[in-house]
């Protein structure tokens, strides 16, 4: 499905760890993984004994896990309210209670988008949070994702199919009835109280478990995970993330910020004035633009300028996976490889050959695999590593808003002309049917998360990076006291991190972390020990 703007929070976190999982992850003993050895009254025998254990501990390697896990299986009820049926699917999970202490908490990981089991033991923080406070390691895989797929005869992906079954009703239930089994089949965990970590979308659904289901929750960490953007439609005035990316470059670099500006000028009037091969030879482009082609191509080069500063992660070894020729490390003074590389836009020879330069460093990587020396803007402009797409175009068209996200006046960007966005609508509406879609206000009424809501809900962690467009659809400032304002440990916050990219606290401790992310990791780290001690 085409977008008129690569929509961020579509990447998965794993987009920094897709490739590199073998080297970053930590074997788990078998006696430390809980599979056929629990028996919940809901689960079938043969349901736990068909295990995609391989009888190793080890899944390094395999096609549907990324890291070091041997991910097990249980059945979940296929339509949690019982209405429609009675049926369960099978849906991967892994637990371990290497560090459990009984009477300690559960730490949870939220699957999402993920094409992927992603074992969270070794790839991200979960892993420490559980040692420090004794408690048992958890995730669940999403629903109609990786192999946590319903047989529903001879395509479970029909729009009836999802209609039905792939809701947020049912995702978030999924996640319950998962904790619930958990402290059903480990001693001393009848009690135990939970705590949920998401990035981006599995942010989104943190938030909920704790809105939705607060008795079995008791606290939730939303990493970068939407709150404003949910229609539609969004009022435009709701969020503006493309003013946000403008202030991002404005405030790191206002010289390259304009060069950036003027760079997209020049190509919109090349564009009107019919100068299409100038733009290719200058964009490197592999085919020269036509005259129906300037959405496009503003979107394929707009959508490069939100990704640089969204994944511009302190770790070298991570940006070296996602961007072309952008692994240099951050500066002995603390100068951050994003502030590095605007100054190296401006030892660019012109504003096109600065555009050039961004487009090769978000999309270099694609075309070099597939053997091209130029830029296919066509091919790779919804290329988003690590996540099974096509279902979340699905979600995506049921819950998310498009509309909003466009360029405003007054940013770097080019403003776009009106009705831009209604073609996803369109297109949604074309791929998957009439259906009732729900409003932004009615989707926040059912689900929990209202402005009133989230205030007036505690233990939420709302955690930012500063270089990510994602906080502008993050709650707004004024909702909540500053993270370090207040002693209530209980109360819901935002804590910005300055420097930071899309999830990075979400990672494991890494040598590389700033002194900011450092501080943001230990700050959620105390939460989670008040929330769980009491």
């Amino acid at each position: 499905m085409r977008r008129l703007f690569l929509t961020p929070y579509a990447i998965a976190f794993t987009a920094a760890l897709a490739r590199t999982a073998a080297c970053q992850t930590t074997t788990v003993p078998p006696s430390t993984t809980i599979g056929t050895t629990l028996t919940s009254p809901t689960v079938t025998a043969t349901a736990t004994a068909n295990s995609t254990s391989t009888g190793s501990s080890s899944n390094a390697g395999s096609p549907t896990v990324l890291g070091d896990c041997t991910p097990q299986l249980f059945d979940q009820p296929l339509d949690h309210s019982g209405s429609l049926s009675n049926a369960t699917f099978s849906q991967r999970y892994w637990v371990s209670t290497e560090f459990y202490q009984p009477g300690g908490p559960i730490i949870f990981y939220q699957g999402a988008e993920n094409d992927q089991f992603l074992c969270p033991d070794g790839l991200l923080i979960t892993s420490e949070w559980a040692q420090s406070v004794g408690g048992i390691l958890a995730t669940l895989e999403h629903r109609f994702f990786g192999t946590s797929v319903p047989n529903l005869g001879n395509d479970s992906f029909t729009n009836d199919n999802l209609n039905n079954y792939l809701t947020l009703d049912n995702v978030l239930a999924d996640s319950e009835y998962f904790i619930e089994y958990i402290k059903k089949n480990i001693t001393g965990a009848e009690n135990a109280k939970a705590v949920v970590l998401g990035g981006s979308y599995g942010g989104f659904l943190s938030m909920l478990l704790r809105t939705n289901y607060p008795d079995t929750f008791t606290g939730a960490i939303n990493s970068a995970g939407p709150v404003r953007d949910l229609g539609p439609p969004v009022p435009q005035d709701q969020y503006a993330v493309f003013q946000y990316v403008s202030d991002i470059y404005e405030k790191h670099s206002p010289d390259a910020a304009n060069q950036i500006a003027t760079g997209l000028q020049q190509v919109a009037e090349m564009y009107n004035n019919s100068q299409f091969q100038p733009i290719q030879e200058s964009l490197s482009l592999c085919s020269s633009p036509n005259v129906t082609d300037l959405d496009t191509l503003q979107g394929y080069i707009s959508s490069s300028l939100v990704l640089v500063p969204q994944f511009s992660y302190a770790n070298p070894e991570k940006r070296a996976q996602i961007f072309y020729n952008y692994s240099y490390p951050t500066s002995s003074n603390g100068t951050l490889p994003f502030d590095t590389y605007l100054s190296n836009l401006l030892a660019e020879d012109s504003p096109m050959a600065a555009l050039n330069k961004t487009l090769w460093t978000v999309y270099g990587l694609s075309n070099l695999a597939n053997n091209l020396t130029c830029l296919n803007a066509s091919s790779n402009f919804d290329s988003t590593a690590g996540v099974q797409q096509s279902v979340f175009d699905y979600i995506s068209c049921s819950y998310f808003d498009y509309i909003a996200e466009r360029p405003p006046n007054g940013s770097i960007f080019q403003p776009s002309p009106p009705g831009a966005g209604e073609a996803q609508v369109q297109a949604c509406g074309q791929k998957y049917g009439s259906r009732a879609v729900m409003n932004a206000t009615e989707i926040a009424i059912k689900f929990k998360f209202t402005k009133e809501d989230l205030i007036n809900t505690t233990r939420i962690l709302y955690t930012e990076g500063e270089l990510d467009n994602n906080l502008a659809r993050g709650p707004a400032s004024s909702w909540f006291p500053a993270a370090n304002s207040t002693t209530d440990l209980n109360q819901s916050v935002v804590y910005v991190i300055e420097g930071a990219g899309h999830t990075e606290d979400t990672f494991s401790p890494d040598p590389t972390d700033t002194l900011a992310m450092q501080a943001a990791k230990n700050f959620t780290l105390q939460r989670i020990k008040a929330w769980t001690s009491a």
